[in-house]
């Protein structure tokens, strides 16, 4: 935010110049929280969970964490991307009955998705 208090916007292309304080303090939890989960993926409950189980997980923290790269830079696609990867995150919790972390993970998600929405028209729609 600016000195005014008011969120700057690039008048001429139509996008935040700068990130949002709340959207910045919720990306880097994520950008940790999916850290964490890279490593929980080499873990020993997640390996005897099922064969295919680890990859899957890997891939879906890896589009999670390549999804808030573009959160930060302010692009919708990050957005998009996010949004994607939770439900398939939530899916592959659902079917694999692992639903133990699941709230605390889906609700931390929907809010930054939330804060997302609020911002989403002032992103930017580019690469």
């Amino acid at each position: 935010m600016s000195e005014t208090g008011k969120i700057p916007y690039n008048h001429t292309h139509g996008y935040l110049k700068e990130r949002p304080r709340l959207l910045t303090i919720l990306c880097i939890k994520h950008f940790i929280l999916t850290l964490i989960g890279f490593a929980g993926v080499l873990s020993p409950q997640v390996k005897h969970a099922g064969m295919f189980y680890p990859s899957a997980l890997g891939i879906v923290i890896s589009i999670q964490f390549i999804s808030l790269i573009g959160i930060w830079h302010l692009k919708r696609w990050g957005v998009h991307l996010f949004t994607y990867s939770v439900i398939v995150y939530a899916m592959l919790q659902i079917v694999l009955e692992r639903t133990g972390l699941l709230g605390y993970d889906i609700f931390w998600a929907v809010f930054l998705l939330i804060t997302c929405l609020v911002y989403y028209r002032r992103m930017d729609s580019n690469l």
